[in-house]
């Protein structure tokens, strides 16, 4: 069995089909399918069964898929930390950021403390809750910035930090939830409201879910991709949402955005700098945990 692959059966998997896989890997889909062949002959079982006119995984198939992601994780991560051991390496630092946390968390942290290591190369990925898991969890990343941590994987949190959810509103939509309107008649217009929320996997999404569970409500859902995308759609007047104060702070001081007041909310959670439990980080991961935590950008986690 090669890293070859088991690259392309990641990339069937991940991508959909032979052909997208492909495309992905910058390969014939001739080439896609031998590697494939190759692969079943060597493990003696189907790994995917027609389906239409696409192919599914069998159960083999996903056991497969599972050792692969974690074996190419472990083959990128034994190289980049071999090439960092030399002198006058190239110093590597990978991280998995859930979106909000990477699109408005991170950066500033990273120009810190790029501005005191300027040679540091950085590797980030930004995502939904549960790629960056899968990210962590496969060796594909050192450290994922994320909400809780799912109790049943391998993970540990090594630094954490409050925010809150709220739920908010453009100014265009605010007379609709004033002050004067009681709970029952706002919880009525939120009902009639589209909401901006994230796709399936995201931990907003999640949060949205079980708000709008809490609230008896059924209200119009609008996805949208990204926690930025929803926030521009929020202020144009599309509709509500629940969003990080991480991400709305400067929005809510001048008044283009408004907090709806409704029971449940704000919604507690914490930021979590998440590494893989009982493994040691890397140097440069280790290095930029001392760093976010001393700059007072996270707090060193204890557990109560």
């Amino acid at each position: 069995m090669t890293p070859n692959q088991m690259k392309t059966l990641v990339a069937v998997v991940e991508s959909g089909s032979i052909t997208a896989a492909a495309k992905r890997l910058f390969v014939t889909q001739a080439a896609v399918s031998t590697a494939l062949a190759s692969l079943k002959s060597e493990v003696g079982v189907e790994l995917f069964v027609r389906e239409g006119r696409g192919i599914r995984l069998t159960e083999a198939g996903a056991t497969l898929f599972e050792y692969s992601k974690k074996i190419l994780g472990l083959i990128d991560e034994a190289t980049l930390v071999t090439r960092g051991s030399g002198v006058g390496a190239k110093r590597i630092l990978r991280i998995a950021a859930v979106t909000t946390a990477g699109e408005v968390l991170l950066p500033r942290w990273l120009d810190s403390y790029i501005s005191i290591d300027p040679k540091i190369e950085v590797k980030v990925e930004v995502s939904n809750r549960n790629r960056v898991f899968d990210l962590l969890e496969n060796h594909n990343v050192d450290l994922a910035v994320c909400g809780t941590p799912p109790p049943n994987r391998p993970f540990e949190v090594r630094a954490s930090r409050g925010h809150k959810l709220y739920l908010v509103v453009g100014r265009s939509r605010l007379t609709q939830f004033g002050d004067a309107i009681d709970e029952v008649h706002r919880i009525e217009l939120l009902s009639q409201s589209p909401w901006l929320v994230r796709e399936e996997g995201s931990g907003t999404r999640s949060n949205s879910d079980e708000l709008i569970s809490r609230l008896n409500i059924e209200p119009q859902l609008f996805t949208l991709s990204s926690n930025t995308a929803i926030k521009e759609a929020c202020l144009l007047g599309a509709g509500v949402a629940l969003l990080s104060i991480d991400s709305v702070i400067e929005e809510l001081k001048d008044g283009r955005l408004s907090v709806v007041e409704v029971p449940n909310t704000p919604i507690s959670k914490s930021w979590n700098l998440v590494v893989r439990r009982d493994e040691p980080l890397n140097l440069v991961a280790a290095q930029f945990l001392d760093h976010v935590v001393s700059a007072a950008y996270l707090q060193q986690y204890r557990p109560t």
